[in-house]
């Protein structure tokens, strides 16, 4: 299979319906169903809601790490 390097692309979402999109991305294994959910994942936001509403301590750098949990599984 021949391959070209690309800079940047842009495409419009819209012109994809969503589940060809998500077919696309499973066919990729860039999405699984268990992605966005586990023990990982809920201990995160369980420590993210200790500590701005039980604790009143920052939680920006747990966000931080949710979020990037998540991105890298999606990108």
């Amino acid at each position: 299979m021949p391959y070209i390097t690309v800079e940047e692309v842009w495409v419009d979402l819209d012109d994809f319906e969503t589940e060809d999109l998500v077919e696309e991305l499973k066919r990729r294994n860039g999405i699984r169903s268990n992605d966005f959910t586990g023990p990982d994942a809920n201990m995160l936001v369980q420590e993210i809601y200790m500590a701005k509403h039980v604790r009143n301590q920052p939680y920006e750098h747990l966000v931080d790490q949710l979020l990037g949990a998540v991105l890298r599984k999606v990108l």
